[in-house]
């Protein structure tokens, strides 16, 4: 495996994620009252939480262009199996816990403060992984642009698995209606 210094486009230090924050979060401030009188946020899930499998996901903002939200596991090893987004980039950013990512042949430990871009067309996987550093739970902050459908497809992808059926079986089921391919 890699350093992931190598890998990484950002790296931030403490101060840079601050700021990061602060503009994502004006910037999101900004999306949401755009989005909102444009009338492109989601009425019929109104940004409700809901639970996958071990962990939850909670959407944050939910537009034509731009999905974001936070996903949280409490189970080490869990992570969706390689796949990939015909149009969708998706940019990850730590929040807790230690994560392994393959993107492409390219394998990294990323942990709270990292962030990585996966351009569109990049076969990618990830998995929560216990370390020394880890905390009982995990926790992304994800962004996809344009937006793919991706809490969508979360909420259809999370009632299977309360079913009781693995991601293995039901992701390739939900490729035709979502912008994702599974490998």
């Amino acid at each position: 495996m890699q350093k992931k210094e190598a890998l990484l486009k950002s790296d931030f230090t403490p101060i840079n994620t601050l700021l990061i924050m602060i503009l994502d979060n004006l910037l999101i401030q900004t999306l949401l009252e755009n989005e909102t009188n444009h009338g492109y946020i989601n009425p019929q899930h109104q940004l409700k939480p809901f639970a996958m499998g071990s962990g939850s996901v909670q959407p944050l903002l939910e537009s034509k262009t731009l999905e974001l939200f936070t996903l949280t596991n409490v189970q080490a090893g869990i992570g969706p199996g390689a796949h990939f987004h015909r149009e969708m980039e998706e940019t990850f950013y730590i929040l807790s816990g230690t994560f392994q990512f393959r993107v492409e042949d390219q394998e990294m430990i990323l942990q709270p403060g990292d962030s990585y871009s996966i351009p569109a067309k990049s076969i990618h996987q990830w998995t929560t992984i216990q370390s020394e550093k880890s905390t009982a739970s995990w926790k992304l902050f994800v962004s996809c642009r344009p937006a793919g459908n991706q809490l969508n497809y979360l909420r259809s992808l999370a009632k299977a698995i309360a079913s009781g059926k693995p991601w293995s079986e039901v992701a390739p089921t939900l490729t035709q209606s979502f912008d994702l391919e599974v490998i």
